[in-house]
Formats: C-alpha cells, structure tokens, sequence
C-alpha cells in the first residue's frame, strides 16, 4: 500500500493518517504520517511494561536532521510518500537526495528500530550530517508530564545511552550505528507540546517531553545509512544485555527482514486457510490484495503477554472479553490460528466467576473486572464457531464443557448484574448506575444508554447458547436430536421471544423490555400493544435486534427476518456500518466529536460501528437464501472499507464514524472487532467461502 504526495500534500491530510506497529506483547509505536504526535498516546515506543502494570510512553518522537550543504528537516512539506509495505517506509525529497525511513518493532521485543537509508544523482564523495535527537516522557499512556516529574539519570558508552527517570525505574537503552556517530549531551526540556486531538476531544492537551541529548554524524558517507534503535530493560542485567549486544545498520535491517517474513507467513496462512475452505477460487487480484491486507491488520490485535488474547483497539483499549469473543471468528478462525484460538478460549475459560466472563483486563490492575452481561453469551458463539471451524470435540469437552454450564447455570439460576430469567425463560440483566450491555458509554453516574430489563441482543444471545448447549450435551452424550432441561428452556425462550419482542405497529422488534420503573428508555410503548400491561417496552429503532436473525440459532421466527433486515437497512445503514440509533429519534446524535461528555453522549445514540455490519451482511443474506444478488449486495457494503484502509489508521478501520453524511471517522485508529468482523463477512459473506456448521 503507497500512498503518494497527491494524498499527503496537504499538511491536515498527512497529520490526518496515522500509522502503527505492534510487537504481540500489548506495546505499540504510532503516530502520524506527518511525523507530527496528536494524542498522548502517540509514541515511537509505547511497550507494555510488566513490573508497572501496564502501557508507557517512553519514547515520544525523534527529531530528525539531515543536512546536504544547507539544513533539511525531513517533514511534510518533503514527504514524497509514505509505504506499507508490509511495515512503514516514509520516502523523503531532499533536493537532489533522496531519505528513507524504515521502522520495524521486532516480535516479542519492547523495541523500536529506524534505519535511515540514502540514494540520489549525488556527485562521487558527497556527504551528508544527521542529526536525532530522541524525547523522552517515561509515563503512563493516559497521562501527560511535566518538567518536574523525574529528574532523569543518563549513562552513556560506546554506541549506546541509558535513561532512567529514577534509580527504581526501567531502563530505556538508545542504540545507534554506525560508530562515527557521536553523542553530545547537549538536551533540555521541550516545554509545551501540544496535541492538537486531545484538545479536539476536550482533555488534557500540553506536556513537558525530555531530551537528553543528540547523535551527530559529521561527513557520512550516505551509501552507509544510519541506525537507530530504543529498547525498555526491565532490570539491570537485561539493559547491559542490550547496551552490550551488537548493533549496526545490517542488524536493524535483519530484524526488518525477520519481520517482514513474519507477517507474509501470517497472510500467507490466512489466504491458505481461506482458499482451503473454498470450492472455487473465486478471488480477483484486487480481492486478494484486500484479504492480504486485512490479514496482515489482524495480526496487530492478537498477544501472548503472558495469556493469548486481544488488544481491543490501538493507541487507548486494553484486553476486553466482549471485544475479543466479538473478534474471535474473524482474528482467530477465519485465519486458520486454531491454536491460538483455542488458547484464547481457555483462557477465558478458566476466569468464569459465578456464572460471568470477565469483559476486561483493566492496565494497572490485579483482579480483571466482571461487569459485561453479555460476554459469557458471546463466549458461547465463540465456542460454536471454533467446534464449527476445527471440529475439535474433545478439546471442547475437556476444557470448555464445564465452563459453559456453569454460565448457563448462574444465567438461569440468577447471578450480579442483576442477570437472571423470568418465568418465560426470557433473560434480564442490570442494576441502577450501571451499563451491562455492549452500549455501556458511562460518564460519572450518567449512564447513556442504561437498557435495563430484558435487551433484545442479550435474548437473541441467550437462545443461540441454550440451543448451542442442548446440541453439544447431546452430541457427547450420542444421542440424536438435542433433547433435556437446555432444549426446553430454548423452546420456552423463543415462543416467549416472539410473543413480548415483535412490535406489530412498527414492524420490528423492542429493543428491551422492563417492568415498569426499570429504566428502559427511549420511545416507549407497551409489549404487544396491551395498553393494559405493566411491562413498558422501548421502541427505539437500534441494531442490536439484528443479532435475533443473525446468529446460528435465530431466535426469532422466519417472517419476521424480512422486516427487521428492511428497516435497518432504510434507517439504519450506511457505507461503514450500521447506525446505533435511527436518525427520527429525537435522541439521535449525529456527530461522535467534542469532549467527553458530548461524545459519550453520542456513543450509543446515532454513533455507526463498522462491528455491527458484521451481523447485518450475515442476516441479510440468511434472509435472502444466501442468493447471489445477496452477495453482490454484500460485496457492494465491503466496497467502501478498500478506501478506508487509506485513511485514519493506515492499513486498519476505524472504532466508530459519524452517524451524519459523510460519516467521518472517530475514537480508535485501529479496532478490532472492526476489522475482524469486516474480514469474517467477506470471506464468509462475499466470497461465499464457509465451513460446514456454521449457520
């Protein structure tokens, strides 16, 4: 992927596009292709630091000169063009010499490395002068520093240098190469450094960043290049492990070429594991470079620090249960990571609490937090796709059978969050003050959208795992037809379902019911039309009834698919996703932009998710009897995602657009139920390339 100076000349549309590197261990390198941080989270090296409890910025920028008889600082107004390729090469014009800067974070490794190379018409012993100057912050991701945070210690030797901001803190060990390199101390504060996105989202905006000095290279040969590299120890022995290991330009470049074969390795599977499942190929050149690319994203979300799971989104989420078994179909199974998958799902296995998955894995915390009344039900749809995708039984009786009843058990037996079922089957969830649905925007004791009482989703979730439950019992046991207490409730769920959830006056489905009082909001109704029932309903048009027709087991009965795909698709659809609130509500919101307050506001009010075209693409063409129109339909719905990996986050879709034309996108660069659910529906959905069981 290249883009050129005809979509970076602008200044906006370069600091606009953001890039990213990942080392699978929850760490990250990002910022903007301008070369110019926008977010506290913007950060040539921004590990996962063990011994802290979470992500640090620690290497903010390097500011760079290059200086060809005059002074020359690579910067927008001489990027030529920026490549991802599969890493990032930033291409620069320097009169007659031409500037290349390649970056890799080599897997498994709290490390950044940037090889500077040169070429150009350049007379026969020209030279060039470079100079970096690396700042430094040392802080928690979600925070800002000030000049008087730490008092910072510097050690230098030959070809390295050492930063602590306090004797008990990690090492970050400055590497650079060739050896005529010098370093001058001659740093300081940059005081007052402003980011323009934080200010946008009505934060904290302006910090203090340390330079402890500069490399300088004085009459350099330009054929040599210049390397740089900036690794965090932990402790000491694993700085002087760094400070004495060799590093030079041939080494930066193999650590490249490692990762490079890597990431090929991994498409390259993910195409095989594709083409594996396919009865003809019918995959253009174009839709392989798609897959390619979304292959290679899919990549970034997945770690192993210490347990196999996902980041939920670049630069701010951490590992989220709801997201990553959201995710799990797309980053895991459609790729062919089976072991990885199955990792993941034991994982979450073995913290089920009283019936409950955890839905986060909160930085700077011991204990994850159990506040999501859907991630044990997602957890069960994830379980179904891998036993449909692999075929491995056994492993799902032996490691994950127990944990699936036990939360089937506290779901229908009653447990927190005000989880339980009524005597319909019908399953409720939510206490006052708390968001337990995946729409938990929260600010202070302002819960957005509280959805307490009986959420569609959540039903349409509760069935698909009780019938999912019932068939995998039977199929151990060796008997036929799912039959027992977990087949019955089903049956109890679903007649129950269609009864209270149909809106016959609108023509789809009440986004939650709740007993009168219980905080169910939005445009109010009574179930069924009962005037005379105590059972309020919210009749908000939402995508979350999509899940009724879209999951393996639909919960809700056949004629009423057509509706509900058809009013979501007139009120609710545009080309990024499905809108979270209809635009006639008079609670609708248009705009994701402003502070915290306005944008939570609008999270969950009008806010479109690229997720939720996941569902939606698989709905309607189960609707349509997966007919080739569908398809093309299909198809048509993935088209607008090609562009988007060129803008915002390069390579990646974004968490959330703008209800409002033109659907701009906002919060997170990179997510991963984004991408993942965008990749599941166009291999399953569009090139038709399905395993058998999956529904």
């Amino acid at each position: 992927m290249y883009l050129g100076s005809h979509e970076l000349g602008l200044e906006e549309a370069a600091i606009g596009r953001e890039w990213l590197l990942t080392n699978g261990l929850g760490g990250f390198a990002s910022s903007t292709v301008a070369g110019l941080n926008t977010r506290r989270y913007h950060g040539w090296l921004v590990p996962q630091v063990a011994r802290c409890g979470g992500r640090f910025v620690v290497l903010a920028t390097v500011e760079e000169e290059v200086h060809l008889g005059g002074i020359s600082r690579p910067g927008c107004r001489h990027l030529q063009g920026f490549a991802l390729d599969p890493l990032p090469v930033f291409t620069y014009g320097l009169g007659g010499l031409f500037l290349e800067r390649l970056m890799v974070m080599p897997r498994g490794q709290n490390r950044i490395v940037a090889v500077y190379r040169f070429s150009g018409l350049l007379e026969a012993g020209a030279e060039v002068d470079v100079v970096l100057r690396p700042l430094i912050t040392f802080r928690f991701y979600h925070h800002l520093m000030r000049a008087t945070d730490w008092p910072f210690r510097i050690e230098t030797g030959p070809g390295w240098v050492s930063v602590q901001p306090h004797d008990d803190a990690p090492t970050l060990v400055l590497r650079f190469a060739p050896g005529g390199g010098v370093w001058r101390a001659e740093g300081g504060w940059r005081r007052g450094v402003e980011y323009a996105e934080e200010q946008r989202r009505g934060l904290d905006y302006v910090e203090d960043l340390y330079c402890p000095g500069q490399f300088q290279w004085r009459g350099l040969d330009p054929r040599e290049g210049v390397a740089f590299s900036a690794a965090l120890a932990e402790d000491a022995e694993e700085a002087a492990r760094l400070r004495e290991a060799p590093f030079g330009v041939r080494e930066a470049l193999r650590w490249r070429a490692r990762e490079i074969a890597r990431l090929e390795a991994v498409a390259g599977k993910g195409r095989r594991a594709v083409a594996a499942r396919a009865i003809a190929d019918p995959r253009s050149p174009s839709a392989k470079a798609f897959l390619s690319r979304l292959l290679l994203a899919a990549d970034s979300f997945v770690i192993a620090n210490p347990r196999t799971t996902v980041i939920a989104g670049f630069p701010w989420f951490e590992d989220w249960g709801r997201d990553t078994l959201i995710a799990f179909t797309g980053l895991f199974l459609v790729t062919g990571r089976f072991e990885e998958a199955f990792r993941v799902l034991a994982g979450y296995a073995s913290f089920v609490r009283e019936g409950l998955v955890p839905n986060r894995f909160p930085d700077q915390a011991s204990d994850p937090d159990y506040g999501a009344a859907d991630a044990g039900l997602w957890f069960f749809h994830a379980v179904q796709a891998y036993l449909a995708y692999t075929g491995h039984l056994g492993q799902v009786r032996d490691t994950l059978l127990g944990p699936l009843r036990e939360i089937a058990e506290g779901y229908a037996g009653g447990t927190r969050l005000g989880i339980g079922i009524g005597p319909d089957g019908l399953l409720h969830a939510g206490e006052p003050g708390r968001a337990v649905t995946w729409m938990d925007a929260k600010l202070g004791d302002w819960v957005v959208t509280p959805r307490r009482g009986y959420p569609v989703e959540l039903n349409a979730l509760w069935y698909n795992a009780l019938r999912f439950l019932a068939e995998l019992e039977e199929r151990l046991s060796g008997g036929g037809r799912a039959s027992g207490p977990w087949s019955e409730l089903a049956a109890r769920v679903k007649s129950a379902f269609g009864a209270r959830f149909w809106n016959p006056a609108r023509g789809y489905l009440y986004d939650v019911l709740g007993e009168a009082g219980s905080g169910a909001t939005g445009g109010r109704g009574t179930a069924g039309g009962d005037a005379s029932s105590e059972e309020t309903a919210d009749a908000s048009l939402r995508p979350n009834q999509i899940l009724a027709v879209a999951l393996p087991h639909p919960v809700l009965d056949r004629a009423h698919w057509r509706p509900v795909v058809r009013v979501c698709l007139e009120e609710l659809y545009t080309p990024y996703g499905l809108r979270t609130l209809a635009p006639s509500d008079p609670a609708y919101r248009g705009l994701y932009r402003g502070g915290p307050a306005e944008r939570d506001g609008a999270y969950h009010q009008g806010t479109v998710w690229p997720w939720l075209l996941g569902p939606f693409i698989t709905a309607l063409r189960r609707t349509e009897d997966r007919s080739p129109a569908s398809r093309l339909v299909a198809a048509r719905m993935i088209l607008p995602f090609e562009h988007h990996l060129r803008e915002a986050g390069i390579g990646h879709i974004s968490e959330v657009f703008d209800g409002d034309h033109p659907h701009l996108p906002g919060g997170c660069v990179a997510q991963a139920w984004s991408l993942a659910e965008i990749l599941r529906v166009y291999v399953e959905e569009v090139l038709d390339i399905r395993p058998p069981g999956v529904g």
